[in-house]
């Protein structure tokens, strides 16, 4: 993971990075677990964000992650 630039808006810091797509899927896999893992308290204390908000990061990995699927890599279904 490389990153390339910060820019501060307002409160909010954005961060442009680079990733590979090995390393967006742990990222995903990490929150998943962690989500069917906590309870809501425990996902507050530790990650500082409400369930919802951690489903929508992880859903937001799942998407890029859906978009960099290249169909003619993809394996063959046996059949």
């Amino acid at each position: 993971m490389e990153t390339i630039c910060k820019e501060r808006i307002a409160s909010v810091t954005l961060i442009t990075s680079r990733l590979t797509e090995d390393e967006l899927a742990i990222c995903e896999e990490a929150i998943s677990y962690a989500l069917s893992s906590l309870d809501d308290n425990d996902i507050d204390d530790r990650f500082g964000a409400s369930r919802d908000e951690l489903e929508g990061t992880r859903d937001d990995l799942r998407e890029a992650l859906a978009g960099l699927r290249e169909p003619d890599l993809e394996p063959e279904p046996v059949g």
